[in-house]
């Protein structure tokens, strides 16, 4: 069955959909952001579940991190994107730096920029690189590219479900469903998930 929403209520909607995946969440007492302010208790409070804390992600000592688009824990690494440099770097809970990817070229089982990343598993992200029209899958312990798959398709964002092994995805086909799922990433049949309409003019 296919749903028609307006665009932002869509997203909302999408947004309820990724953080109602987790298993639970449990009230704080307080959110500090820095030592120095706080936000009151309201809304965040059911949501966030610990208290925010701060830490400092180090670099390589060839390079500098330059703007983060994207950052997620993946088992016992803190990866990130950097799309200035078409770079993705990979650091321990502790935030010390351990490896970066970088940008090698267009051939196969290779990633030329990144757009956004998603986790995969605990061992593997999948990297979405939309001048291949691609999603490559990285083994973080091995620091490989392991696989491709072929999406014909501009993918904007992604998250992946590692139970059902459906991977959700937003697209700029407003007409067939702008945010769509493949089963096994599977790219041969592709789903519509939420439609969006225009405003009547």
């Amino acid at each position: 069955m296919n749903f028609y929403f307006k665009p932002s209520i869509a997203i909302a909607m999408l947004g309820l959909y990724l953080t109602s995946c987790n298993e639970g969440t449990f009230k704080s007492k307080e959110i500090v952001v820095n030592p120095d302010t706080e936000l009151p208790q309201g809304f965040w409070d059911d949501i966030i579940s610990d208290d925010i804390e701060y830490f400092t992600l180090s670099g390589p000592k060839s390079n500098k991190l330059s703007t983060i688009t994207y950052i997620l824990r993946v088992g016992d690494y803190i990866v990130s994107t950097h799309p200035n440099t078409s770079t993705i770097y990979f650091h321990d809970l502790n935030g010390s730096f351990q490896h970066h990817l970088r940008s090698s070229g267009k051939g196969p089982l290779e990633f030329s920029e990144v757009m956004t990343i998603a986790r995969f598993d605990d061992h593997h992200i999948l990297i979405n690189d939309p001048s291949k029209n691609s999603i490559l899958k990285y083994n973080i312990s091995n620091q490989k590219i392991t696989e491709e798959f072929k999406t014909n398709l501009y993918i904007y964002n992604m998250y992946y479900d590692e139970i059902s092994t459906r991977l959700i995805f937003t697209t700029n086909d407003f007409d067939s469903g702008f945010i769509k799922y493949v089963d096994n990433m599977d790219f041969k049949n592709i789903y519509p998930l939420i439609h969006a309409t225009a405003p009547q003019i």
